[in-house]
């Protein structure tokens, strides 16, 4: 072999031993995953807000009986529509019946006597006018009439309260609705403290949500919106009926409620809704809805701290179709997991995603 050629060798294998230097395979204990990521900046929405909230009945009742008793029949069930006065339970009242029927005999023997003294009053007037009757044999008689009247009295007052009594053995429905809660069966015992069902009105509801404070000075009461039910793919008119003057520490919003008739009871307690409230120009932070989780009622999204994503809880303001404001939770300047959210676990170990490097991986491990 000359020279020159053994030049070329070497110089060739130098080559390959300093690119093997210059790249490094990631170390097999490395559990970092890509990450597509965004910075959180403050932008302007455009065109109407979408406010989110849960549907809740406008009247409902813990029904709870009047007088302690045995349950003798509960006529109601869960699902049951009931109308105004209707009974819902019936408590064993063989003893009140009995007092009942002791005061009516207690009236209807008042009452005898009292009919007996009115008549011999009159007679006793009479007679006193032309000077028959003793204004002493008057006074007793007159004495006597007042007396059988004051115990006919007292006789129907002890009746009605018996009465009384008996008629809260028997739990009427206070307004038209559904029952949603039947808290009882017949043998058990009813209480004065415990409901014995609840009910709820469905003719009307309402959606309960909050608003930023940049957005809650546009709004007015029986302004007209439209209220969007994702479950039943279907929107509603409402209107707002209560805009609240303070400040909700909690989520640091407003508290608006909303009212929609609800004729066909499509609408049902806990159904989640969006409000569109017609807007324009409102700035805050925004981010994309598809970087937003929920879980329990809560939103979050992955935050990136030093290569860990950490599952951070946020509150939400106004919004799009795509976009949302963000009213805690979230500093100018952070960065958010951008994409396939759902994949990321909290403490999770990621890196920015690189594309070009990548490929190169990609490329070098099909050959």
């Amino acid at each position: 072999m000359n020279k020159r050629i053994f030049g070329v060798l070497v110089l060739f294998l130098l080559n390959i031993m300093l690119a093997g230097c210059l790249w490094k395979e990631p170390a097999q204990n490395d559990a970092s995953v890509y990450a597509s990521t965004i910075t959180v900046q403050k932008q302007t929405l455009n065109g109407d807000s979408t406010i989110t909230g849960r549907i809740e009945a406008l009247q409902t009742a813990n029904v709870v009986s009047k007088v302690p008793g045995k349950v003798a029949e509960v006529k109601v069930d869960i699902g049951s529509f009931v109308r105004t006065g209707q009974e819902l339970v019936v408590l064993d009242a063989s003893d009140l019946m009995a007092s009942v029927k002791i005061a009516q005999a207690a009236v209807e023997n008042a009452q005898i006597n009292y009919d007996l003294s009115a008549k011999s009053y009159e007679r006793a007037r009479a007679l006193l006018t032309s000077s028959a009757l003793s204004q002493a044999d008057f006074d007793n008689i007159e004495g006597q009439y007042l007396k059988a009247q004051a115990a006919l009295n007292s006789a129907q007052a002890t009746l009605e309260k018996a009465q009384i009594a008996y008629n809260d053995t028997i739990i009427k429905a206070p307004f038209k609705g559904y029952i949603t809660a039947r808290n009882i069966n017949p043998g058990e015992l009813a209480g004065t403290q415990t409901p014995v069902v609840a009910m709820a009105n469905l003719e009307q509801v309402v959606v309960r949500g909050t608003v930023s404070e940049t957005l809650i000075n546009s709004l007015k009461i029986n302004q007209v919106v439209k209220v969007k039910v994702p479950a039943l793919s279907s929107s509603f008119d409402g209107k707002i009926i209560n805009i609240s003057p303070a400040f909700e520490s909690q989520t640091r919003a407003y508290p608006v409620k909303v009212l929609i008739d609800n004729p066909d009871h499509l609408l049902k307690p806990g159904m989640f809704a969006e409000i569109t409230i017609p807007d324009n120009g409102l700035s805050g932070l925004i981010i994309p809805k598809e970087t937003i989780l929920q879980e329990n009622d809560k939103k979050y999204v992955f935050k990136l701290e030093k290569d860990i994503v950490k599952k951070t809880i946020i509150e939400t303001g106004p919004g799009d179709d795509k976009s949302v404001m963000i009213t805690a939770g979230l500093d100018e300047g952070d960065i958010i997991v951008a994409s396939e959210v759902a994949s990321f676990q909290d403490g999770q170990k990621v890196k920015p995603q690189n594309k070009k490097l990548r490929e190169i991986k990609t490329g070098e491990a099909g050959k």
